[in-house]
């Protein structure tokens, strides 16, 4: 069985005071409605960082900059009728290596420009 939905601060938090109080483990995750080994780890994870924050995970690293990401939305907001394929055009000709069409609409999309 996979990995679920990542739990959020507030119920780390819960998860946490309940322990502190004394409740056991059993009893906070029938009482949260967890797996009992969510909440083990949660406690375990609080008592070796201090942190109710969850690690930072890898990935595959992002293709263009935050300089270029803005630069992406303000030739979009500055030629408005400007197409993505366009856009595309004009910010591959100031780089070495290519983005492509779908990192430029996604960019747009994550700024909250669609269409």
């Amino acid at each position: 069985m996979g990995k679920s939905r990542q739990l959020n601060i507030a119920i780390r938090s819960a998860i946490c005071t309940l322990h502190s109080e004394g409740k056991s483990e059993r009893i906070i995750a029938a009482q949260l409605r967890l797996p009992k080994t969510t909440v083990h780890d949660t406690i375990t994870r609080f008592q070796n960082t201090g942190s109710y924050e969850s690690k930072k995970r890898s990935g595959r690293p992002k293709v263009t900059t935050k300089a270029e990401d803005k630069y992406i939305v303000l030739l979009n907001k500055r030629n408005r009728k400007k197409t993505g394929p366009e856009i595309c055009a004009e910010l591959n000709s100031t780089r070495t290596n290519a983005v492509s069409l779908t990192t430029v609409k996604t960019r747009l999309r994550n700024a909250g420009l669609f269409g």
